[in-house]
């Protein structure tokens, strides 16, 4: 089974759940990114800038339905701080992680929606997007419908996933503050969110269904990747996922041996590998 589309059509919005989208940017212009991310429903933008400050305004999407938009501009920093106060203040059903380097499909809604609809023993869902071919690193979707295990949700990025607020909520699930961007060059803060979910009992399952598309940009993650700091907090974030030191340990031989052409130009296998043991067994 291959990549699908989605037609957009009009729909009653009183009578189904409600997308919103979180996106989380620094120092952006929030009326643009909102239009330049082509959102068709409701948003909450958390914007990591200079102030702490809040406002909405309206848009309309192109069916003609009202929009909701609203701001939170925090001095604060980190992905996850931004992930999880984008959580805490947002109003839909059903919330769709976005990044600032996307631009969503047309039909984003009616597939979030329909797949929720259809799955309704799901709280989290994965979808598909569509990849430049000179991004910074490999990213490859599974082309069939794939119930999501502790194994299969470490090939997971966050801005492909979408979740039932009130599940979340409800089970206290919270992206780790001290992980991700800003906190930690190795990421792996989606990771950890998704296996408390199963922790929890929630469902996940992964569609192959594109609802957007990435931009190539020149992300920190392009020089970060693969470097000593990397692969120590690699380690660390490895540790965090409550698999045991032994199970981290183990994870780290794996990813240095499987990733090993993919670094060799910046690092020797031993290096990585001693690099993630520390990660794993001394940082705090």
């Amino acid at each position: 089974m291959g990549e699908k589309t989605v037609r957009l059509e009009a729909v009653d919005r009183n009578q189904i759940p409600r997308i919103q989208v979180l996106i989380s940017c620094m120092f952006q212009d929030c009326r643009d990114l909102v239009k330049r991310t082509n959102v068709q429903s409701d948003v909450l933008v958390v914007n990591q800038c200079s102030e702490n400050s809040t406002y909405e305004f309206q848009f309309y999407n192109k069916i003609g339905n009202v929009c909701k938009a609203r701001v939170i501009n925090s001095i604060d920093r980190g992905l996850s701080i931004s992930r999880n106060l984008a959580i805490a203040n947002a109003t839909g059903d059903i919330c769709l992680i976005c990044d600032d380097d996307e631009q969503l499909d047309d039909g984003y809604v009616d597939a979030i929606q329909s797949m929720f609809e259809s799955n309704p023993e799901i709280s989290v869902g994965a979808f598909r997007f569509k990849m430049p071919s000179n991004y910074y690193m490999n990213k490859t979707f599974w082309n069939e419908h794939k119930n999501i295990d502790y194994t299969s949700a470490l090939k997971i990025s966050s801005w492909q996933i979408a979740f039932k607020r009130d599940d979340i909520v409800a089970n206290k699930i919270a992206f780790d503050n001290n992980i991700g961007s800003g906190k930690t060059k190795a990421g792996g803060e989606e990771k950890i969110f998704l296996h408390d979910c199963l922790k929890a009992g929630l469902k996940i399952k992964y569609f192959p269904i594109s609802i957007g598309k990435i931009s190539y940009e020149v992300s920190q993650w392009a020089s970060n990747i693969f470097s000593e700091e990397y692969f120590v907090d690699w380690g660390y974030y490895t540790r965090r996922l409550k698999w045991g030191r032994f199970g981290a340990i183990g994870l780290s031989f794996l990813f240095a041996y499987k990733k090993r052409k993919e670094y060799k130009d910046k690092c020797t296998f031993d290096k990585a590998l001693r690099s993630m043991l520390r990660g794993v067994l001394l940082k705090k």
